[in-house]
């Protein structure tokens, strides 16, 4: 159903822990502030003051404390010339108390991320806004910005943690001449564990520089487990090992049955399940993709 009817663009939405408010950005051009929904009410009321998107600043990717007591959310404003400076800022979930959370001299890209247990921000940066960006950290507590993922070559952002903090996604595309231009988008996995430097490609292309995405609360895939393949996982390969280049000894179809033998194992830039299908008997490795499976059955 329809939530708002108020005039200006909406977006960035994100919702509160306790489901029942979310916090958005809303343009009504040239002005620009946050706004939280609120479904007791149900009613709509103003976080930030407004401000002029073209001359002064606008503030942008709002997104709850996983207790839900306050807000971070970049601020971009207008400097000398076309430069342009952002900060990352945190607000009380009540509107008051704004302040700036951390002091660094990266400028932070438009779209971040809480952890789970509260104790980090995941974010783009680079030393000037309209450069590719790197993935850092900052500790809350400490206040200490550390890197996450530097690499002069591409262009990162949209970073989101996994719902059990062990996981980390983003999108990275090819940097051009030091802009993003996005050109060769990708979705990447990593996991949060910074002594862990394996990233994984996800094998779908990401086409669109204003979308986003996030990720599933479903566990993946357990050892034991039973799942039927999907249209989206139609004629994909069972392989004799976890690789590319391992023999191809099967193409799974829609319908079939699948247990979880063992995994997963990383190779090649995928996550590879070692499983048994139920229908022919058949056993060997699958490369994860998005979709190909739905739970039948799933251990504890």
């Amino acid at each position: 159903r329809r939530l708002t009817y108020s005039d200006g663009l909406k977006a960035r939405i994100n919702w509160s822990p306790d489901g029942i408010s979310f916090v958005f950005r809303q343009l009504n051009y040239p002005l620009n502030a946050l706004y939280v929904y609120e479904f007791d009410g149900p009613r709509i009321w103003q976080l930030t003051d407004a401000a002029d998107s073209m001359t002064d600043m606008w503030e942008t990717s709002p997104i709850y404390s996983p207790l839900g007591d306050s807000i971070a959310f970049v601020e971009i404003s207008h400097g000398a010339g076309s430069t342009l400076t952002s900060r990352l800022m945190v607000i009380d979930a009540d509107g008051s108390n704004r302040r700036q959370f951390m002091e660094t001299s990266l400028q932070v890209g438009d779209t971040i991320d809480w952890s789970p247990d509260g104790k980090q921000i995941l974010f783009p940066g680079a030393e000037n806004y309209e450069n590719c960006h790197d993935l850092y950290l900052f500790d809350v507590d400490t206040g200490e910005v550390t890197p996450f993922v530097i690499d002069d070559a591409y262009h990162f952002s949209y970073p989101k943690w996994s719902p059990n903090g062990d996981w980390i996604s983003y999108i990275r595309e090819t940097c051009n001449n030091g802009i993003a231009g996005w050109i060769n988008e990708r979705v990447y996995l990593s996991p949060a564990d910074p002594e862990i430097e394996t990233a994984i490609r996800v094998d779908i292309p990401y086409s669109s520089p204003l979308g986003g995405f996030g990720i599933s609360p479903w566990e993946a895939l357990k050892e034991n487990g039973e799942y039927i393949i999907t249209e989206l996982g139609h004629n994909l390969r069972l392989r004799s090992t976890p690789a590319l280049s391992g023999e191809t000894l099967a193409w799974l179809k829609q319908g079939e049955h699948i247990i979880v033998l063992d995994g997963p194992e990383e190779a090649d830039e995928y996550l590879w399940w070692y499983v048994r299908v139920v229908e022919s008997g058949k056993e060997g490795w699958v490369a994860d993709n998005p979709g190909w499976y739905e739970f039948v059955e799933s251990p504890e």
